[in-house]
């Protein structure tokens, strides 16, 4: 699966950068295109890459794209590319609809659908007792 989506890479510019963790990061430059997807800006970042707010032009929509921090181990890429082939079979209120997976420049991302709000951080800061409530249940025993 890697093999083709790495024949689907395109020649948009973007920046290499490093996010000082010693963790390689992609930074689309400005006006930058990811596959056919016109870079909006930085949503947020995580353990395995970042997420970015893109339009696409084809679907006239906006969507959030997850990219890959560096270019990623084969290990992870076939994990981001699983990832996303289990989202695209689900079909329920509370997931996220995966629009296409793709590469660019050795990068694996997902575009997906995008949703406003906040993040859960921000949520569970404002919920206090959610939270307590969700270490409970995650740690209680089985």
């Amino acid at each position: 699966m890697t093999e083709s989506l790495e024949a689907r890479d395109d020649a948009a510019t973007r920046t290499a950068t490093s996010d000082g963790g010693g963790v390689p990061s992609v930074v689309p430059s400005a006006a930058a295109s990811i596959g056919r997807f016109a870079v909006l800006g930085p949503v947020g970042a995580g353990g395995m890459g970042q997420v970015f707010s893109a339009y696409d032009p084809q679907l006239d929509r906006r969507v959030a794209l997850k990219l890959l921090h560096g270019h990623g181990d084969p290990v992870e890429r076939a994990r981001l590319v699983r990832e996303a082939q289990a989202l695209a079979r689900l079909a329920h209120p509370n997931v996220v609809a995966v629009h296409e997976v793709g590469a660019h420049e050795g990068h694996v991302f997902v575009a997906m659908e995008f949703v406003e709000g906040t993040t859960l951080r921000e949520w569970m800061d404002t919920h206090p007792a959610a939270e307590l409530d969700a270490w409970q249940r995650a740690h209680a025993p089985r």
